[in-house]
């Protein structure tokens, strides 16, 4: 089995079961926080529908990437969010509900601008006459099934059997990342002639886009006076896409080679949201020591 055997196997099943257990996570408060806090949630839509495929066009012809990698950089741009950032968010002490917002507002749109960006993507990069043909009306259709759907039905079981998703949603969310760790291993076996061939260039776009995306994230949001908590959530979900969908569009589209930046940049963004998670924490630490103490004086 190879690589993209491998990735259309298991690809379908884990974004599946990602985006059931983000919607088993949901409440109603989820949606509506879309009106509640529309500067924070418009800005990290805007960041991640917007500036996060201009940066990575930027990227893929300022490097002078090959055609593989700079459509690989594109895919993983048109695949925000995802269930792996909610976590980084909550661990690095974010605002974790604005990170969900962020994933749900980012899946509704992509499920319509995924098929035709990629294919406008391919037209450019591979030339229009040796373009590969991808049908977006099915992708469409594809994309819905395995994220909107299971978005769905994750919050009606939420909604009637609050009890039983509290405590499913964890061993989804997990099965999910577990399957994820098998992909990447599977096809890093797999084809890791072909990866290493690629890591050089494919690594330094990625530690760009990954790295530019994250600081245009934050900085934009301190710009707004967004709190803290918002920063760091708007931060982690600019720079953290959802690198099982664009491996299974490389799959869809039969290159392996398109999946080497979604696969060397899940390390990468996994590497900077650690540090993310010892300094949110370390913050957090010190304004709840700053907080006691100055009540600790009042009371006095």
């Amino acid at each position: 089995m190879d690589g993209i055997a491998l990735s259309k196997l298991i690809g379908p099943i884990l974004i599946f079961s990602m985006s059931l257990g983000m919607g088993m996570s949901m409440v109603a408060n989820d949606i509506k926080r879309i009106l509640v806090y529309p500067k924070a949630v418009t800005l990290g839509s805007i960041n991640q529908l917007i500036i996060l495929p201009l940066v990575g066009f930027l990227i893929a012809t300022m490097l002078d990437l090959t055609p593989e990698i700079s459509i690989g950089i594109m895919l993983l741009t048109f695949c925000p969010g995802g269930v792996g950032s909610n976590v980084m968010s909550l661990l690095a002490r974010g605002d974790a509900a604005l990170s969900v917002t962020l994933t749900f507002v980012s899946s509704c749109v992509i499920v319509l601008t995924l098929p035709i960006l990629t294919n406008m993507t391919l037209q450019h990069f591979s030339g229009e006459e040796s373009a590969i043909v991808f049908p977006v009306g099915n992708t469409i259709q594809r994309v819905f099934l395995i994220t909107m759907l299971p978005i769905g039905i994750g919050m009606l079981i939420r909604r009637c059997y609050p009890e039983f998703a509290l405590k499913a949603q964890v061993y989804v969310r997990n099965t999910g990342f577990i399957l994820m760790a098998l992909l990447i291993v599977g096809i890093v076996v797999k084809e890791f002639d072909m990866i290493l061939s690629y890591a050089g260039i494919a690594g330094w776009a990625s530690l760009l886009l990954c790295s530019s995306t994250m600081l245009i994230g934050f900085f934009s949001s301190k710009i707004l006076n967004l709190s803290r908590a918002q920063c760091i959530a708007i931060c982690i979900e600019v720079g953290m896409q959802n690198s099982a969908l664009a491996i299974l569009i490389s799959a869809m589209l039969g290159k392996e080679a398109f999946a080497i930046p979604a696969i060397i940049t899940t390390i990468i963004a996994s590497s900077f949201c650690l540090i993310l998670i010892i300094i949110g924490n370390i913050q957090a630490r010190k304004e709840s020591s700053t907080y006691h103490s100055t009540r600790s004086a009042e009371v006095l």
